[in-house]
This record gives structure tokens, sequence and C-alpha cells, in this order.
């Protein structure tokens, strides 16, 4: 699994992404063999048969299933480059050019990233930038770097 796991990446012109089916035996998700895998996935989605016998359909268990997208510490990093703002006085070691931002803006934009408001923009956006604004135009020209546009 792992030689094929390597060719899965986002480049210029595209992405080659892997949905895949994992046996868990007896329903063990601490078992080694299907832990193992997990820890190795973006997300998984488990379907479980207590649900099933419930009669919802499909039988997701919301409370097993887990996304690295919806993990607090994706948002923390966020805030972590968000913090990194582009002073002035710092030009000479970042190379990136000051930007002023006025208080009002930076409280209401760390407010929005706090609230999950912008869990759609890529880390990357959020690096060496003033205020929101400047997070979702970065997250533009990087998704049209990576199109190839």
């Amino acid at each position: 699994m792992g030689g094929m796991q390597e060719r899965i990446t986002t480049t210029k012109k595209g992405s080659i992404t892997s949905v895949q089916a994992v046996y868990v035996p007896a329903d063990d998700l601490t078992d080694p063999a299907p832990a193992t895998t997990f820890a190795h996935l973006d997300a998984t989605t488990v379907l479980s048969r207590g649900i099933s016998e419930l009669g919802i359909y499909p039988a997701v268990d919301p409370l097993d299933s887990k996304s690295r997208m919806l993990d607090p510490r994706i948002r923390a990093r966020k805030i972590q480059k968000f913090l990194s703002q582009p002073f002035t006085v710092a030009q000479v070691f970042t190379g990136s050019e000051g930007r002023l931002v006025k208080l009002e803006d930076t409280i209401r934009s760390f407010k929005e990233v706090l609230e999950g408001k912008h869990d759609h923009l890529p880390e990357a956006a959020f690096y060496m930038v003033g205020d929101i604004e400047d997070a979702t135009a970065k997250a533009a020209k990087i998704a049209a770097e990576i199109s190839g546009n």
C-alpha cells in the first residue's frame, strides 16, 4: 500500500486521490493492522453494524469517523501562520513588504479565523498577510498557481 500511496499528491496539473476500503477484524478499530493504516489517511468514515441494525443508512458512525480537516490543530496552525503579520520593521528579515492593518480589522480577521469561517482556505494562505481579505486573495493566487493559470 505504501508504494501506491506515495504517488498520491497534488500538482499544478491536478491531484491524485484515493479511497481505501479497510477491513477491520471484529469491528475493533484499535486492532494494530487497521490502526496503522488509519494513521496514514486524511479521513476515515466508519460504517457501524449497530447503526445499520437501527435501520439508518448509510450506517456512518460520526463519533468514530475522523477527518484531519476537522482537527482543531489545523485551525491552530492557521492562526499561528496568521500571527506572522508583515511588519515594516521586519521587512529586512522576512522579505515581505510591511503592511499597516487597523486594530479593528486585525481583531475581526482573527475572530473569523477562530470561528472557522475560513477553514476552506489552505494553511499557506495565512502566512505573512495583513487581514483576512489578504489571506483570501493569497488563497486564490495559490489555487491559480496549482491549476496552472
